[in-house]
C-alpha cells in the first residue's frame, strides 16, 4: 500500500521452478506483507537482457505454444452444463486457436433451458463439470483458470450478516435555530436508500451517529453529538440559535447483491475489509474443490481469478474507527460529517447540494487532509484483509492469483504489484480507428487503468499483463474481425501481452439462435466469420509470444497527482472514474509513446523506495532518467526528499503545471508542509537545469504536440524519432537479450501513412533489421536499413513487428522487402471489373441460398429489395473477365468491403483472405490468358439480420438501438 507505514515490496529474482502441469515457468518472486508471490508463467526471457533459453525467440514466435494463445472467459450460463457439451465447446475453441479458458459461472441470461438443470456452485454435480472441463483442457493442451465465486464482486446466500459488505452513508436535514425537531428513527432509515445498481433485498440499516453541525462552517467544529439518541424510536432535538444541519449516519450491511450471481453464489456481497470473512469464503471453495480434484492447482487449474471490485460505496467495517486511530494517530469520529457522503449509482457521490457549507480553508486544511487519511486507511485494510489472504490462499492451493486490482479501496498502481497475473480491461467500440480526441477515453478501447496495471507489472518484474479484452456490451453482433484486431492492437500498446477474450458463451448446439448469450463479442460457431477467426488467433498468439518473452522499455516515469485527487475528490470508481484529474491525465502517456518514447506510471512509494544513482531512479528491474510530475501539489516529505536524491544523482524532474508545495494528511501537517517546501526550494536552488516547471497543456492544446515541444526543449531523447507524429500512430519498444524490438501500429481505420523513423539507439547501428509477420510467422530482411533511419509505409489498421538482430541470420527462406515502397495499388489500374456480377448468398443461420444479378457494386441497404439489408452470411460476387496478358496484372484491389471478411477466388481457387485493412491481393501467376472467373467472397456480420428478428428477445436486446450497417461489397474491383 502506498504510505509511510506500508511494508516494502522487495523484488527478488530467483529460479522457482515450474508449476507442474500449468505451463507456468517461475522466473521471480516477490515478498510483501508476509505473502510470497510466485511469478507468472510463460516467459523464457530473463529480465535486463540476459540470454534467453532455447528455443530461440523466433522459434517461439513462429510456432507459439498454446499458453501464448488468447484465452476466453467461458461464461457458464446459469450453471446448466453437461459433460458432452463441455467437450464439444472445448473442441470448437481448440480448433480455432484458443489456448485457454476461464471457467466463469454466471447467472442464466434467459431463453430455452432445454431442460438442463441449474447446477449450484460447489455442489457435487457442478464439481463434476469443472473436473470434466479441466481434464478436457489438458487433453487438448489448453490451460484452465477459474473465477472465485460467481459474477462480481463475490458473495453468496450462505454469508452471515457479519460477513456481508458494509457502507456508512448519511442523510442530512436542514434545521432552523430555536426549533424543537422530532423525527422517527425509522423515518431516517427509510430516507437512506442509496441508488445501488445491484440491490440485495435483505439489507440491514443501523443508525450509528447523530451530529448537529452549523450550516456554514468557517473553522473546524465537531458539532453537537446526539449519539445517545440513536437507539430511540423517536428522536427529539432542541436546535440552538442559527441555521444547522442534522447529520444522520446510517450503516448499511448486506446492501449489495452479487452482480449476475449463479445459484449457490448469488446473494449478498462479501465484506472485503474483513479478513476472517474473506478467508472463510475462500476456504469454503478450496475445501470443496480439493475434495474433488485432489488440489485446485498444481496439475489442474493455473490461476484463480477475481473480477471487478465494484463494491458500490463500501467503506466500513466494525474495526474501522479503531484501525484509523491506530494507523493515523487521531480519532476519525469528529470528522465524519466532513467525509461521509450520500451515495449514488455505482458508489459515486450524489451530485445534489446538501449538508453544511464549508469555507475554502476548512476544505483545504481539514476535509482534504482527513479524506486522504481515510482513503489511505481503507486501502491498507483492503490490502491486509483481502489481497494478502487471497494471494496466500492461491499459492497454498497451487494456483497463481489473477486479479483486476483496482477500484475504490485499492491503489491504482500499487495494488497490481502484489498480483501474480495483474489484469486490466479493453472494451470494444465501433468507433475505434476513426477518432482519438484529447482529454477523453473515446476511441481508445483500453481503459485508463491499463497503463497503471502494465506499469505495476513492469515495476514488480512480472512478465505477464493480462486483460479482459474485447469487452463488448453493445455491438455484440456487429463486431468485425477488423475492429477486433484494431482494438486488440490498442490493448497491446497499453502494455497488455496476455489476452482473455470476453467471451465465449456456453450455449448448447440445440439452443435456438442466437443461443444463450450473457455478454461479450459473439465468439460462436454461429457467427459467419467463425471460420476465419483462426487468422486473428494466430496473429495474437505470435505477438503475445514475443511480448511476454521481452521487456518493454521505459526511461520516463510519470508521477500522477493521485494524492491530490484522493484529497480533493476521494477515491474513484476505476476503470470508469467520474473524474479525470488532471484533464490530460489519460493522454500524457499516450503522447510519450506517440513521440517515440516509453514510460511507466509510478507512485510516491516507488519514488521513496527506489535507488537513485548515475542519473537514474531504479526500482526492481526498471530505471528512469526523467520524471514528469503531472500537476502534483501534494507530496509526502519522504517522497520530496527522494526526488531531491534523484535530481542530485543526475536525473531530470519536470513539474507540469505546478510544483509540490504541501504535504498529505492531517497529523503534523504544518511541519510536513514546511519540510516539503524546504526540500523543493533546495532542489530548485541547487539543480535549476534538472528541476524545471513548465505550463500544463491547456484544454485546447494537443497533448501530443505539447509533449513533442517539451521533448525538444528538455532534450529528452526518444528511442525513435517519428517525423510526423499522430494520435493514430504509436509504438512500444522491447528488448529480448540483444534483440531490439519495436511494435508499431497505425490504428487509423481509413488512412495509410508513410513515416521516416530516426532511431536514436546507437546499439542498432551494426544490427540487421528484420520484419517479423505475426500473421504468417515468417520474417523478411529490410532493404535500405542504414543503421539509423528507415522510411516505412503502413496501410490502414496495419501493425508491424520490427526486430533488430545483432548476429547475421542465415535463413534461406527469408525474402528482402522494401518497407518504404508505396502501396501495392498506388498506380493506374490496368482494368476495372465492371459489368454484370452474379451474386449468390448463403444465409449463415437458415442455410438458404438465393441469387441476383447486379450491374454495380453497392451497399445492400440501397437496393430496392428491402429484405436484402437483413442478410447475414456469405455473399459471392462472381464476374467473367477476359485477360489478354496476365503477366501485366499482379494485384487485385477489391475496394470497399462493408463490415466483413473478404476472400478472393480466381477460377475457383482461393487467392487469399483479407480480414482487416486494405483488400489488396497478390494475384501474380493466378490469371490465365483468355476467360477467367473472379469471385469476391464477402462474409458479413449478424447485426442487420438480428435487427429483423422482432420476436427474438436476445437479438433485439443487442441490436434494437443500433443502426443498419452497410452490407456487402462496395468496390470498385480493379486489376493492377
Amino acid at each position: 500500500m502506498k504510505n509511510r507505514l506500508s511494508r516494502s515490496l522487495t523484488v527478488l529474482f530467483c529460479c522457482t521452478g515450474l508449476l507442474a502441469g500449468t505451463g507456468v515457468a517461475g522466473t521471480a518472486t516477490a515478498k510483501t506483507a508476509g505473502s510470497t508471490k510466485s511469478k507468472t508463467a510463460g516467459t523464457t526471457a530473463s529480465p535486463k537482457g540476459k540470454a534467453a533459453s532455447q528455443p530461440g525467440l523466433y522459434e517461439i514466435f513462429k510456432n507459439p505454444e498454446t499458453k501464448y494463445r488468447p484465452y476466453v472467459r467461458w461464461w457458464w450460463n446459469g450453471g446448466r452444463q453437461t459433460k458432452a457439451e463441455i467437450e464439444r465447446e472445448l473442441d470448437l475453441m481448440y480448433k480455432t486457436g484458443i489456448g485457454g479458458v476461464e471457467i466463469n459461472t454466471i447467472a442464466f441470461p434467459g431463453g430455452d433451458t432445454l431442460g438442463c438443470p441449474a447446477l449450484s456452485w460447489l455442489s457435487d454435480p457442478w464439481l463434476d463439470m469443472v473436473q470434466t472441463a479441466i481434464e478436457g483442457c489438458h487433453k487438448r493442451g489448453m490451460v484452465a483458470d477459474i473465477i472465485v465465486g460467481s459474477g462480481w464482486p463475490y458473495g453468496a446466500e450462505f454469508l452471515t450478516r457479519d460477513q456481508q459488505l458494509q457502507m456508512l452513508t448519511i442523510e442530512t436535514i436542514d434545521l432552523k435555530g430555536g426549533e424543537r425537531f422530532t423525527i422517527d428513527r425509522d423515518e431516517i432509515l427509510r430516507r437512506v436508500n442509496p441508488k445501488i445498481h445491484s440491490v440485495y433485498g435483505d439489507s440491514q440499516k443501523e443508525l450509528l451517529y447523530l451530529r448537529l453541525m452549523p450550516k456554514k462552517i468557517d473553522a473546524f467544529t465537531e458539532g453537537i453529538r446526539y449519539d445517545s439518541l440513536t437507539g430511540r424510536h423517536s428522536i427529539t432535538i432542541d436546535v440552538p440559535p442559527g441555521d444547522h444541519v442534522l447529520y444522520c449516519f446510517v450503516k448499511l450491511t448486506g446492501y449489495m447483491s452479487v452482480i449476475l450471481g449463479a445459484p449457490g453464489a448469488k446473494g449478498p456481497v462479501l465484506n472485503h475489509f474483513d479478513r476472517i470473512a474473506v478467508e472463510q469464503f475462500l476456504n469454503r471453495m478450496s475445501d470443496r474443490m480439493n475434495t474433488k480434484l485432489g488440489r485446485m492447482g498444481g496439475s489442474n487449474l493455473r490461476a484463480a481469478f477475481t473480477d471487478s471490485f465494484e463494491l458500490e460505496g463500501a467503506n466500513w467495517d466494525k474495526n474501522m474507527l479503531a484501525e484509523f486511530k491506530r494507523r493515523r494517530g487521531y480519532s476519525l469520529e469528529p470528522y465524519l460529517p466532513y467525509l461521509i457522503f450520500k451515495v449514488g449509482e455505482m458508489g459515486n457521490p450524489v451530485k445534489e447540494k446538501y449538508g453544511s457549507e464549508f469555507s475554502p480553508e476548512v476544505q483545504e486544511e481539514v476535509i482534504n487532509r482527513v479524506r486522504n487519511d481515510f482513503d489511505l486507511t481503507q486501502r491498507e485494510l483492503f490490502h491486509e484483509a483481502f489481497t494478502i489472504p487471497y494471494n496466500k490462499w492461491c499459492h497454498r492451493n497451487g494456483m497463481l492469483s489473477r486479479v483486476q486490482a483496482y477500484g475504490r479501496g485499492l491503489h491504482t498502481l500499487e495494488s497490481s504489484m502484489y498480483i501474480d497475473i495483474p489484469e486490466c480491461e479493453t472494451w470494444f467500440g465501433h468507433h475505434h480507428g476513426t477518432s482519438f480526441p484529447d482529454n477523453s477515453m473515446a476511441g481508445r478501447g483500453y481503459t485508463m487503468v491499463n497503463k497503471f496495471v502494465s506499469s505495476a507489472a513492469h515495476l514488480a518484474g512480472n512478465p505477464n499483463v493480462s486483460c479482459e479484452e474485447i469487452t463488448n456490451t453493445g455491438w455484440v453482433f456487429n463486431a468485425t474481425l477488423e475492429k477486433l484486431k484494431l482494438t486488440g492492437d490498442l490493448s497491446n500498446l497499453s502494455g497488455v501481452n496476455h489476452s482473455i477474450f470476453h467471451g465465449f458463451n456456453y450455449s448448447p448446439k440445440e439452443t435456438p439462435f442466437p443461443g444463450w448469450l450473457r455478454y461479450g463479442t459473439y465468439f460462436s460457431e454461429r457467427n459467419p466469420w467463425w471460420p476465419y477467426l483462426r487468422h486473428w488467433m494466430d496473429y495474437k498468439a505470435r505477438l503475445s509470444a514475443v511480448l511476454q518473452n521481452s521487456e518493454q522499455q521505459a526511461d520516463v516515469a510519470i508521477l500522477p497527482p493521485v494524492e491530490d485527487m484522493w484529497s480533493k475528490f476521494g477515491s474513484q470508481r476505476d476503470p470508469f472514474p467520474q473524474l479525470t484529474y488532471p484533464t490530460y491525465a489519460n493522454t500524457m502517456w499516450e503522447a510519450v509513446h506517440q513521440n517515440g518514447h516509453g514510460c511507466d506510471y509510478i507512485s510516491e512509494k516507488i519514488l521513496t523506495e527506489g535507488r537513485s544513482r548515475n542519473g537514474e531512479l531504479r526500482y526492481g528491474p526498471r530505471a528512469y532518467k526523467t520524471i514528469l510530475l503531472m500537476d502534483v501539489e501534494s507530496i509526502r516529505p519522504e517522497a520530496a526528499e527522494a526526488l531531491e536524491k534523484f535530481v542530485a544523482a543526475g536525473g531530470k524532474a519536470i513539474c507540469i503545471g505546478t510544483e509540490p508545495h504541501q504535504s498529505v494528511g492531517l497529523q503534523n501537517a504544518a511541519a510536513n508542509d514546511r519540510r516539503v517546501q524546504a526540500t523543493v526550494a533546495r532542489i530548485k536552488a541547487r539543480y535549476p537545469q534538472r528541476f524545471t516547471t513548465v505550463a500544463a497543456p491547456d484544454s485546447t492544446a494537443s497533448v501530443l504536440d505539447w509533449y513533442r515541444s517539451l521533448q525538444r526543449q528538455q532534450r529528452i531523447t526518444p528511442y525513435v524519432g517519428i517525423d510526423r507524429p499522430s494520435q493514430l500512430f504509436s509504438q512500444n519498444y522491447y528488448k529480448h537479450g540483444n534483440r531490439d524490438i519495436f511494435f508499431l501500429v497505425n490504428y487509423d481505420a481509413r488512412n495509410e501513412r508513410t513515416l521516416r523513423l530516426d532511431f536514436a539507439l546507437p546499439e542498432l547501428q551494426n544490427k540487421t533489421a528484420w520484419l517479423w509477420d505475426p500473421e504468417t510467422g515468417t520474417r523478411s530482411r529490410i532493404a535500405g536499413w542504414n543503421g539509423k533511419e528507415l522510411t516505412m509505409r503502413f496501410g490502414p489498421e496495419e501493425s508491424k513487428l520490427l526486430v533488430f538482430e545483432e548476429v547475421r541470420i542465415d535463413d534461406p527462406n527469408a525474402e528482402t522487402i522494401d518497407v518504404s515502397a508505396p502501396g501495392p495499388c498506388s498506380g493506374t489500374p490496368v482494368k476495372t471489373l465492371d459489368g454484370l456480377w452474379n451474386v449468390t448468398m448463403t444465409h449463415a443461420v437458415t442455410g438458404e441460398k438465393s441469387t441476383l444479378t447486379l450491374d454495380s457494386l453497392v451497399d445492400f441497404n440501397t437496393l430496392p429489395m428491402p429484405g436484402l439489408r437483413h442478410f447475414a452470411g456469405v455473399i459471392d460476387y462472381t464476374i467473367a473477365v477476359n485477360i489478354d496478358d496476365p503477366q501485366q496484372m499482379t494485384r487485385l484491389d477489391a475496394g470497399n468491403t462493408y463490415n466483413g471478411v473478404t476472400e478472393l477466388l480466381i477460377n475457383g481457387q482461393s487467392a487469399g483472405i483479407k480480414w482487416y485493412g486494405e483488400r489488396i491481393f497478390d494475384i501474380g501467376g493466378k490469371l490465365l490468358p483468355g476467360k477467367n472467373t473472379v469471385t469476391v467472397r464477402v462474409t458479413t456480420v449478424l447485426g442487420n439480420y438480428c435487427k429483423s428478428l422482432k420476436d427474438n428477445a436476445t437479438a433485439q436486446q443487442w441490436t434494437q438501438r443500433q443502426p443498419y450497417l452497410p452490407l456487402g461489397l462496395g468496390g470498385p474491383v480493379r486489376l493492377f
